[in-house]
């Protein structure tokens, strides 16, 4: 795995670019940029659901395994965090119309989902696992897992409702809504962790910090790229209260939540000054769910005829190409479908 990271790597710091001393990148929040860091974080995910079919202890995947231990629930952060801003500025600039149609969003994802849920069974019916009834209805509505990344859908379904409710009542009133949403992701976690386990919740508030962030960014800019000094004070400040959190983590729910904040605000810190913008990272922040869902079909198949053992390597390509080749179908595919349902 170690040679898997160093090529990936490579392949991510083409077109790495560095904003000149006292200066800063302004476009950080914009679609392509965005996209990028997406794109990162895919992969990180992909290398995550690999290493969960291989031998953690082996010493030869040591540099994926010790990332992964680092990184945890922290990798889908700013997933949470592009998505809470992308709807507040949305909500700033078309008001209404897209307030009305967050519900029809919600509705859609689920959809999408659910084709992917119909997929994994048919897999797995053809791999002879066995997938109860319950099991399989419980799923088309990210209750249940029969192999895909059913509760990053679920929080994002609730968050786009979440996000409905609040400015359908408070609409004008911005910030209120946005404190509403907060409010609610609270409820979410404290409802959700009766039944489900942390990782369904616990990185939920980087949804309404996307927000916050957006109702605020030009003061924190103001504050932050005032120059350098201003910068890198923030910058040690934010690291402290990382190794703070991460060394305190696992005391509870909150101070993970707390951990991850962090972390989405560090990822947004790095981007003022570090960019990475190349084909290679554009194509997986443009198939970001479709990349989540579909990712372990590939290893599915590979785990079941028995190619992770003796040929990591093939295993890796086999599954990483398949996995794009999947991903693009899938989302010309979708596409038709909602031209013809949605529209």
């Amino acid at each position: 795995m170690t040679a898997i990271l160093l090529i990936l790597s490579l392949f991510c710091i083409n077109g790495l670019s560095f904003a000149r001393e006292g200066e800063f990148f302004s476009d950080y929040l914009e679609k392509r940029k965005t996209n990028a860091i997406k794109g990162i974080f895919v992969i990180v995910v992909f290398l995550a659901h690999f290493l969960s079919y291989l031998d953690p202890a082996s010493l030869s995947h040591f540099f994926a395994v010790c990332q992964n231990n680092a990184l945890t629930q922290l990798i889908v952060t700013m997933f949470l965090f592009y998505s809470g801003y992308g709807i507040l500025e949305a909500i700033k600039g078309k008001g209404d119309r897209y307030i009305r149609n967050l519900p029809q969003k919600a509705v859609k994802l689920l959809f999408h989902f659910d084709i992917a849920v119909v997929l994994f069974l048919c897999i797995a019916l053809f791999l002879g696992q066995s997938i109860s009834l319950r099991q399989f209805l419980l799923s088309l509505i990210c209750w249940e897992n029969i192999g895909n990344y059913n509760w990053y859908i679920f929080a994002i379904i609730v968050a786009y409702l979440i996000s409905f409710l609040s400015f359908a009542i408070f609409r004008k009133q911005r910030k209120a809504g946005v404190l509403l949403v907060t409010l609610l992701c609270v409820a979410y976690i404290l409802i959700l962790r009766v039944w489900k386990p942390a990782y369904w919740y616990n990185t939920i508030l980087c949804f309404p910090l996307g927000m916050w962030y957006s109702l605020y960014r030009s003061k924190i800019e103001k504050l932050v790229m005032r120059n350098d000094a201003s910068y890198f004070f923030v910058l040690l400040l934010a690291l402290s209260l990382y190794g703070i959190f991460y060394s305190r983590y696992q005391i509870g729910v909150w101070f993970y939540s707390g951990l991850a904040i962090i972390f989405a605000l560090l990822v947004i810190l790095l981007s003022l000054k570090v960019q990475l913008d190349n084909p290679f990272l554009q194509f997986f922040g443009n198939h970001v769910f479709s990349m989540f869902m579909l990712q372990r079909l590939p290893m599915m198949v590979l785990e079941h005829y028995g190619k992770f053992a003796n040929h990591l390597y093939l295993s890796f390509a086999l599954a990483f190409i398949c996995t794009m080749l999947l991903a693009s179908i899938f989302d010309k595919v979708t596409a038709v479908l909602d031209k013809k349902i949605f529209h």
